[in-house]
């Protein structure tokens, strides 16, 4: 029975376990669920810079071709330039016009060569600024690659740990439900012990009972039988009072004739009058042994 008892006791292990493991699962769950989260958040810093990457290729894309027109301008300007100066020598052009359509035309050659060179600055900021998103963009992906392939292969090893316990959790269980079949049909084994017991208990109470009664009854008796025996002996005790009573007086009685004797030995000469008189003594004297005789009769049946 104790057994039984220590073996249903030790089987919540396998309770235990398949709780622990449940948890787990749900720890990875969640573990699941933050990746997930922290994987869709790299997912939007990726798209925001593919997006401002996108925006500022259009802006460079722009920009390049307001710096290609801006060349193409400054070509233009520097091939008039070079067709003033051939006119020039040629001496198709004075000097006075050729220095006034030189000037003009250096003006207008340094304007665009001035905004050639600030569109060519924004369009070198754009390019450092695009590789820079460029190499964020990758360093995001490699890191999401990274924790990736870092939570598969931590999943893919606590899948297999999940597996090993969850098979000895298996065997537990098998084994905790033969624990418990055995516990099963040995409690069924005990209720019956226990009515039995219960029955053989209610049996040796009524024996008991009876046996309780039975005495009771016979106290009863023996205390009527002691109030009876004690009334006898109340009476005994009053009469061997009385009995002692009579006994001192005829003791006086004797002492006195006795003394009477004594006198009358000394004194009287007749014979016949002592004679009497030792006859009435010796007939006290039976009455008293008589007396004492009963007195030690009352006294041996009190008790």
């Amino acid at each position: 029975m104790q057994t039984a008892i220590t073996s249903g006791r030790k089987s919540t292990a396998p309770l235990r376990k398949e709780i622990e493991l449940l948890e787990k699962v749900q720890g990875l769950e969640n573990k699941v669920k933050e990746l997930e989260s922290k994987e869709t958040n790299y997912q939007e810093q990726i798209q925001v810079k593919e997006q401002s990457i996108q925006a500022q290729q259009v802006e460079l894309n722009n920009k390049q071709t307001q710096l290609n027109q801006f060349q193409t301008q400054i070509t233009s300007l520097n091939q008039q330039k070079q067709e003033l100066t051939n006119q020039l020598n040629q001496k198709t052009l004075s000097e006075k016009q050729f220095k006034a359509k030189s000037d003009n035309l250096q003006t207008q050659l340094n304007q665009q060569t001035t905004k050639a060179n600030s569109l060519q600055t924004q369009v070198n900021s754009l390019q450092g600024q695009i590789t820079n998103l460029t190499s964020e963009r990758k360093a995001l992906e490699e890191k999401t690659l990274k924790e990736r392939q870092e939570a598969l292969n931590t999943f893919k090893e606590e899948k297999s740990n999940l597996e090993k316990e969850i098979s000895k959790l298996n065997e537990a269980k098998d084994t905790f439900q033969k624990s418990a079949d055995y516990l099963r049909e040995t409690l069924k084994g005990t209720e019956k012990t226990l009515e039995e017991i219960k029955k053989e208990l209610a049996r040796a109470y009524d024996d008991k009972r009876s046996m309780v009664e039975e005495k009771e009854r016979l106290l009863t008796e023996k205390n009527e039988e002691l109030r009876q025996r004690n009334e006898g002996f109340k009476v005994v005790s009053e009469r061997n009072q009385e009995l002692q009573s009579k006994l001192s007086q005829a003791s006086g009685e004797i002492d006195q004739l006795s003394l009477w004797i004594s006198k009358l030995e000394s004194a009287s000469v007749e014979g016949d009058a002592f004679g009497s008189l030792k006859k009435e003594l010796e007939k006290a004297q039976g009455e008293i042994e008589e007396l004492q005789e009963q007195l030690s009769a009352k006294k041996g049946k009190s008790y």
